[in-house]
């Protein structure tokens, strides 16, 4: 049974991911020529949402947590190279986007296309590996730092204990 740090940790990073997924959706639907004439305020508020919408963007988010889990990527990596780490992550981050494009096949989404999904993919990527690699660096400061520690008691001496 985890503690209940590592579970508020571990559903703080869960929580962190799917706003790095709405994070990057949002700075890739916005198209590099429009970023100097954004619409006030008042415009943005009067868009009008359809319920379908925004239940597709929900489903989007779970199988962008869904995917996530699959690929590991909310458990323990202390004894994983970084490298590895990165090579998950992207892997994970690209099965995302290649999820993202179906449903925009599928469901005829407008905003998706070849450039946004290039975008999201380098958005969600970078901010998903950077978040991984300065979080496994924090822990790693604090473990040799004398927290985040377990003793353990051996008892003989066969070549399993030794190795260990």
């Amino acid at each position: 049974m985890a503690s209940f740090r590592r579970r508020v940790l571990l559903r703080a990073f869960q929580l962190f991911d799917i706003i790095v997924m709405m994070f990057s959706f949002l700075l890739a639907a916005i198209p590099g020529s429009q970023l100097t004439s954004l619409p006030a305020i008042s415009q943005f508020f009067s868009l009008r949402v359809k319920l379908h919408n925004v239940l597709l963007f929900i489903a989007l988010l779970y199988a962008w947590h869904v995917i996530f889990s699959w690929y590991g990527l909310y458990e323990s990596k202390r004894l994983s190279t970084r490298p590895k780490e990165v090579v998950v992550a992207l892997k994970a981050t690209l099965t995302g986007t290649c999820v993202i494009g179906l449903a925009a096949v599928l469901f005829h989404i407008w905003v998706v296309s070849v450039g946004f999904l290039g975008a999201f993919l380098l958005i969600s990527s970078l901010a998903t590996i950077v978040s991984r690699l300065l979080l496994r660096s924090h822990l790693s400061w604090i473990r040799r730092h004398g927290r985040n520690l377990r003793e353990i008691l051996i008892v003989g001496t066969n070549a399993r204990a030794l190795e260990f």
